[in-house]
């Protein structure tokens, strides 16, 4: 039965909101450069679970990213290649994109064919998704909204579902996890990344990236909003969750650049696929 939703509970705060309403979304050497150097690896790794999943049927000679490294404008940055020279197809996939922005996961998911809704609680990054992504033709439908009042009338409408850098500006962990459930369809994946709540990740995510490096806006992380990912697999209904993959995400950071790639380690940053069962 769907949790009941008392009013007056919300998943946003307008200090969270106000954060990112001026933030040069598409300069990719501006405030952002993080995100846009990370995405790359955040689109192979969605590829890569959605093929591992039933969700679509992919052809195996299609799963296969390369990674390679590079050095693009000063950093680096994290390119993949498939061993068939072809791109991987979503066409017919069903993606909410929570904590979208400005559309920087949701327009390449676009691209490879997905159906995509995006939805923030920021009206700037909104207006700014929808300017950018009507400028590339692209159909994607940009919402100004909370996840607890779209969930209301979505529910299992999604096959996929994607909050990447979202989890630590959520005010409330419980609600928003359980709204994402409510709308995800059965056998449907629910991918979060985010930062756990560590010494290191104080040291790593806050200190150097914020203040020393500069990579990061200063203020934009609170680290008593950091969440670990046991935190969120233990707010999920046990009976229906099953656990496809947690991975951390390593940062290599120094004052020439940065880099990212997969690794054992979650203490930091992390990312993780999830289904509905």
């Amino acid at each position: 039965m769907p949790r009941v939703i008392s009013e007056g509970e919300t998943t946003s705060s307008d200090l969270e909101v106000k954060k990112f309403a001026t933030i040069d979304w598409w300069d990719e050497n501006g405030s952002m450069a993080m995100l846009h150097c990370l995405n790359p690896l955040r689109l192979d790794y969605i590829l890569e679970w959605i093929g591992k999943s039933d969700l679509i049927q992919i052809p195996k000679c299609n799963r296969q990213a390369h990674m390679e490294w590079t050095q693009v404008k000063g950093k680096v940055k994290l390119n993949s290649t498939r061993n068939d020279g072809q791109s991987l197809k979503l066409s017919g996939v069903n993606v909410l994109d929570i904590g979208c922005g400005a559309g920087i996961l949701s327009i390449p998911l676009a691209r490879l064919g997905a159906h995509v809704t995006g939805i923030d609680t920021s009206e700037e990054a909104i207006a700014t998704a929808k300017n950018y992504s009507k400028e590339l033709g692209l159909n994607i439908d940009f919402r100004k909204t909370a996840i607890e009042a779209y969930h209301r009338h979505e529910l299992e409408t999604y096959d996929m579902i994607t909050a990447l850098e979202v989890i630590e500006h959520v005010e409330n962990l419980e609600l928003f996890l359980h709204c994402c459930w409510q709308i995800l369809r059965k056998n449907g994946l629910l991918f979060i990344s985010s930062i756990s709540r560590t010494v290191r990740s104080f040291l790593k995510a806050i200190v150097a990236a914020e203040y020393l490096l500069g990579i990061v806006p200063k203020g934009m992380h609170s680290w008593q909003k950091f969440v670990s990912p046991l935190e969120i697999i233990n707010a999920l209904p046990q009976s229906h969750t099953v656990l496809m993959n947690l991975s951390g995400v390593g940062v290599q950071l120094t004052r020439n650049g940065y880099g990212f790639g997969l690794t054992d380690d979650v203490n930091v940053n992390y990312i993780m696929c999830l289904r509905k069962a």
